[in-house]
């Protein structure tokens, strides 16, 4: 069932390059071609909740997240939602199923007001065709989703809760850890906390069970969506060698 949205007013020009250039697959793409993709772009606004497209739904491209966060997800049994990934700005998903010419596996919502561009699967073949950089940049980034979800998978099969939890707080470390001035270190989580349990393949009472633990041996305390790290060396000896590999989004 495709869903329909109402496109934005369009967006200036310069503002769309502007953005696209802080894409990473994009931002080395000379201004003329950059100028090329921006003119082909298309932007759509999500309110919180709102569904940009459902599994099994056609590709005709992908998505690049301007602003607010994406949740990728699946439906599992009795309702329960199973999410997959969550990308926020400068992320971009839907590539790998574009070039199959096959349906969406998965279904996409907005976890909070959002926009997203959207790039169509023309655009982007002809660019592979024109510019080796370029092809070589996509195929990493998709190379490294796969790592990731492999990296998931590993972690579902063989860390416990609390060394899911620590290595995802890990993970947020490079780039979203600030220190605060009485030593600890503050972290936000880029999503609720309900969404994080799915995202870990855990209950939403797991993960608090969790949380309460580790504050319990004084390793963290928590407030709401964010995390105060007070032992840095203690949570790293309960966490899995694979903490360490690139961040999963």
């Amino acid at each position: 069932m495709d869903v329909v949205l109402t496109p934005i007013e369009p967006v200036s020009m310069p503002k769309t390059i502007a953005l696209l250039r802080n894409v990473p697959l994009f931002s080395l793409l000379e201004d003329e071609t950059l100028t090329q993709v921006a003119e082909a772009a298309q932007p759509v606004v999500l309110e919180r909740d709102q569904v940009l497209f459902f599994r099994g739904d056609a590709s005709r491209g992908f998505y690049v997240v301007v602003q607010g966060r994406i949740k990728l997800y699946i439906d599992g049994p009795n309702g329960v939602e199973k999410v997959i990934e969550t990308v926020g700005p400068g992320g971009t998903f839907g590539e790998a199923v574009m070039f199959l010419r096959q349906p969406y596996p998965v279904n996409t919502a907005a976890l909070t007001p959002a926009e997203v561009l959207f790039i169509p699967r023309d655009v982007i073949e002809r660019l592979l065709d024109a510019n080796r950089d370029f092809c070589q940049r996509m195929l990493a980034g998709m190379a490294m989703r796969l790592r990731s979800l492999i990296h998931d998978i590993e972690t579902y099969s063989v860390c416990s809760a609390t060394q899911r939890v620590i290595g995802y707080l890990l993970q947020l470390l490079p780039e979203a850890g600030v220190a605060t001035n009485d030593g600890p270190i503050l972290l936000e989580l880029p999503v609720q906390k309900y969404v994080l349990a799915s995202r870990l393949n855990l209950k939403p009472e797991t993960l608090s069970r969790v949380f309460s633990d580790l504050a319990a041996e004084g390793l963290l305390r928590t407030s709401g969506r964010k995390v105060w790290i007070l032992d840095l060396e203690g949570l790293r000896a309960f966490a899995p060698q694979e903490a360490f590999l690139p961040p999963c989004r």
